[in-house]
């Protein structure tokens, strides 16, 4: 048996996924499938639990990261042991919207951090995907390696130190490199 429960911790690019599964007394593995089709007719998944091969039900959870803000995702559990494979209800959430200000970008971020000064994010597709049109991407000192894409107007400016701060942009000691694996690189000085 399995059963999805609501997710928990929901904030603007992270969830936790709930469920409980019975093993019936088979050795049994557990894992959510996610995304943003309400049908998941498309969807990733988490990594696989073992849940042991009790006759009652576990409590299996998985974190999401990386999630854009504002967006409904749905999900549902997935039990397996040696007489099949079962799917519990597919339910939804929606994350947070995003803070308002600028979207920060540094080498040293990471694409699941909810793009602040004090938690950026890596890479600057990541912050163009999550903006409104209209919003400034601040990208630190470093070199870039990917090709951009949007459909909204958005602001990218460079030059930037670790605090991401006004008075300390910088174009000559913070330079910031884009290299794009096709087209043209772009920079700031």
């Amino acid at each position: 048996v399995v059963s999805t429960s609501a997710a928990t911790n929901v904030a603007s690019t992270s969830a936790t996924l709930n469920a409980s599964v019975n093993p019936n007394g088979s050795a049994a593995t557990a894992w959510f499938e996610w995304g943003t089709s309400s049908t998941l007719s498309t969807f990733g998944s988490t990594t696989s639990q073992s849940i042991g091969v009790g006759t009652s039900a576990i409590a299996v959870t998985a974190n999401l990261t990386g999630l854009n803000p504002n967006t409904t995702y749905y999900y549902r559990a997935v039990g397996q042991n040696s007489s099949g494979t079962s799917r519990g209800s597919i339910v939804s959430f929606t994350t947070a919207a995003r803070s308002a200000g600028p979207l920060c970008v540094s080498i040293s971020g990471n694409d699941a951090n909810s793009g602040t000064a004090s938690a950026p994010l890596r890479n600057i597709q990541t912050a163009l995907t999550r903006a409104s049109s209209g919003d400034t991407v601040k990208v630190a000192a470093g070199t870039y390696a990917e090709n951009l894409t949007t459909s909204i107007r958005i602001v990218i400016r460079g030059g930037y130190g670790a605090s991401f701060s006004e008075s300390t942009r910088d174009f000559v000691a913070n330079k910031t490199i884009l290299r794009p694996s096709t087209g043209i690189a772009l920079s700031d000085g």
